[in-house]
């Protein structure tokens, strides 16, 4: 049995009429003879994830089938979800470090799903990259980077980036907030809504892997990460 938890990058390919017309990589798990447990949900933050792998593995423990689960993908998403639903940028909240922050805690929290119900927890980089760390599982014990980027895997056949960007899309009205918040963090920021505004308007330019709606990758490119997953090793056949 596999879990896939996420955002809609785990539901797979969406119509422009926002409707689900292949599920991706859970599709191609089930091909490969895989029992499969899709609890992904169109527009969820991270917390909301977290929330819903817990509950799905408290489920699974209780009817004794915890010991089914062969491995855990989750697709990260962007960081801001979280935020706008407790705070405004205009707060003067960040630190110089603050979305590294607010993505470790998500995996401390991953970690301690992990370690309390032993099984290992696997990252894709959606539409959020992930942190990239060498030792990442000494530090997130039982959760590890399965994909880095998933858009960078499909635009370069490399999963691994240098800019990461933790966001597809900003809210429009990010940047101002970001300009009114007095923080040492700014540019950075203001660097990675530039980052992020660049390469969502160059995944236009690959409709093989995110048309039609070029917000998600489309059954060809759960289908690249699907055989880039098989190659690392990371299930074998049912």
């Amino acid at each position: 049995m596999i879990i896939i938890a996420g955002d809609s990058w785990g539901c797979g390919e969406w119509s422009l009429e926002f409707k689900i017309t292949h599920t991706g990589l859970e599709q191609y798990l089930q091909d490969d003879g895989y029992k499969v447990i899709n609890i992904s949900h169109g527009g969820s933050s991270n917390d909301d994830v977290y929330k819903q792998l817990s509950n799905c593995l408290y489920i699974l423990s209780c009817v004794t089938k915890i010991s089914e689960v062969k491995n855990i993908f989750v697709f990260q998403t962007e960081w801001h979800r979280d935020h706008h639903r407790y705070h405004s940028l205009a707060d003067s909240i960040f630190d110089i470090n603050y979305i590294h922050t607010v993505m470790s805690n998500y995996y401390y929290r991953l970690s301690e799903l992990a370690i309390k119900y032993n099984v290992r927890i696997g990252l894709i980089g959606g539409c959020s990259d992930t942190i990239w760390l060498d030792k990442f599982e000494i530090e997130y014990p039982g959760v590890y980077i399965a994909c880095h980027s998933m858009i960078n895997l499909c635009l370069t056949d490399n999963h691994r980036t240098d800019n990461a960007a933790y966001n597809l899309l900003y809210p429009v009205n990010l940047a101002e907030e970001i300009e009114k918040a007095n923080t040492q963090n700014k540019q950075f920021l203001l660097d990675q809504l530039e980052l992020t505004m660049n390469r969502a308007k160059n995944l236009k330019n690959y409709p093989q892997f995110f048309a039609p709606d070029f917000k998600h990758p489309n059954r060809h490119g759960h289908l690249k990460l699907y055989n880039f997953l098989k190659q690392q090793k990371l299930f074998k056949n049912a």
